[in-house]
């Protein structure tokens, strides 16, 4: 996963990717919330990823390949996102799906009265 970052391959992925589907996905969800509430990577998708990596010099590595599937589509959908709305669509895609910290925060917010308070009252 590392060699696909360093070599640019996720980047060459995505572009490749819009280079082909920029215009459904401008006219489908034309603003960044209904993309990520609709848009999917799909695993058919993903396949094109293997033979760019191959293309690049990178050997295939299946195992590694499906412990960080989820993770990969992930980064692409997210630069996807940010090719086509803005740099703060990148964030706004990955947050929610991959930062632990960023999960627990929204929880902490949203569960302010009964999580956060009785913390700052010296009530555990």
């Amino acid at each position: 996963m590392i060699k696909l970052l360093s070599q640019g391959v996720y980047r060459d992925f995505a572009m490749s990717y819009l280079d082909k589907h920029r215009d459904k996905i401008t006219s489908q969800w034309p603003t960044f919330e209904q993309f990520d509430k609709y848009f999917t990577l799909t695993d058919s998708d993903l396949e094109g990823l293997k033979s760019l990596a191959t293309d690049a010099g990178i050997a295939y590595d299946a195992e590694g390949f499906e412990l960080s599937r989820e993770l990969i589509r992930n980064q692409i959908s997210a630069i996807i996102a940010q090719s086509v709305y803005s740099t703060e669509a990148f964030y706004r895609w990955m947050n929610p799906r991959e930062a632990e910290i960023y999960k627990r925060a929204v929880d902490l917010m949203v569960n302010w009265d009964s999580k956060v308070e009785p913390l700052l009252e010296g009530k555990r």
